[in-house]
């Protein structure tokens, strides 16, 4: 039985720009990996439930090339709010500052 993957892109640039500027007192990296992956994850399986919504009435999908900028923008835009989770961790004292 086929089970849908999505594997995270651990070159992807941006994302270890972030986790290379990201605070030494938030050393833990499994929490930004987590929350990156099912942030771009979830948002990646919504992508393909709209194409496979458009095959299945028989609509047009959008070019590969819309495709992959969709999914470019999800990657920055998780890896956008991920700065502001850091922060509050901190405020909420989870971890040192």
């Amino acid at each position: 039985m086929p089970i849908d993957t999505i594997t995270l892109n651990q070159e992807y640039p941006p994302f270890k720009k972030y986790l290379a500027t990201r605070s030494q007192n938030l050393a833990n990296l499994e929490a930004p990996w987590e929350q990156y992956a099912v942030g771009v994850g979830v948002s990646l399986l919504l992508i393909q439930k709209r194409l496979d919504h458009l095959t299945r009435r028989g609509q047009m999908p959008p070019s590969d090339d819309s495709i992959a900028e969709a999914q470019r923008a999800v990657a920055r835009g998780v890896l956008a709010v991920m700065p502001k989770f850091d922060e509050l961790a901190r405020e909420a004292g989870l971890v040192a500052n």
